[in-house]
C-alpha cells in the first residue's frame, strides 16, 4: 500500500511539473503565434503583388498594411525577392520604392511603420533598407526625426544606432 502511494505521488509530481512547463511555455507560444503575423497579411501581400504586376495603383491603406511589422511578416515579404517568378522580384523592389516615396512625401504613418521595419531587416535587405533611410533623410532632413518618438523603441534600436553613426537626427 505504501509503494502504491509513493508511485502515485511521483506521478502527480511529474504530471504537475509537465503541466507547469506546458503552461509556462506552451500557452505563451500559442499567444505569440498570433502576434507573429497579422491576419490576412500574406493574402494581402499576394493580392498587392498581383495589382502591381498588372500595373495598377495600390491604395495607401493596402500599401501601408504591406510594410512588415513582425519577423514572420518580414520573412513573408523577403520571400518575394527569392521567388522564381521574376515578376515577384520586381514587386519586392517596387514596394520598397513606393514606401520610400511615401516617406519622402512625409506621410507620418508610412514613416513610423517603415522606421519600425528596421528591426527585421538583415543581410542585403538591411543594406537596401539603410540606403533608403539615407535617401529619406537626404530629401526630408531633420523633419522626419520627431517621428522616432511615435515608434516602438524596441523596434527602432538598430535604426537609432544607424542614425547616430551617420549624424542624423541628433
Amino acid at each position: 500500500m505504501i509503494k502504491i502511494k509513493t508511485v502515485i505521488i511521483r506521478y502527480i509530481k511529474v504530471f504537475s511539473a509537465l503541466f507547469f512547463v506546458y503552461i509556462l511555455f506552451g500557452v505563451n507560444n500559442s499567444n505569440d503565434i498570433k502576434e507573429y503575423c497579422r491576419e490576412h497579411y500574406k493574402d494581402t501581400l499576394n493580392k498587392t503583388a498581383l495589382i502591381i504586376i498588372k500595373g495598377k495603383k495600390v491604395n495607401d491603406s493596402t500599401l501601408l498594411f504591406c510594410i512588415p511589422q513582425t519577423k514572420e511578416e518580414a520573412f513573408i515579404f523577403f520571400d518575394l525577392d527569392y521567388s522564381k517568378d521574376k515578376r515577384y522580384n520586381q514587386v519586392y523592389r517596387q514596394l520598397n520604392e513606393l514606401w520610400l516615396n511615401k516617406c519622402i512625401e512625409k506621410q507620418k504613418n508610412f514613416i513610423v511603420n517603415y522606421f519600425e521595419f528596421s528591426k527585421f531587416v538583415d543581410g542585403y535587405f538591411a543594406e537596401d533598407y539603410f540606403i533608403n533611410i539615407k535617401k529619406i533623410y537626404k530629401n526630408v532632413g531633420d523633419e522626419i526625426c520627431p517621428n522616432l518618438l511615435n515608434c516602438s523603441q524596441n523596434k527602432i534600436k538598430r535604426l537609432l544606432i544607424f542614425l547616430k553613426e551617420n549624424d542624423m537626427c541628433n
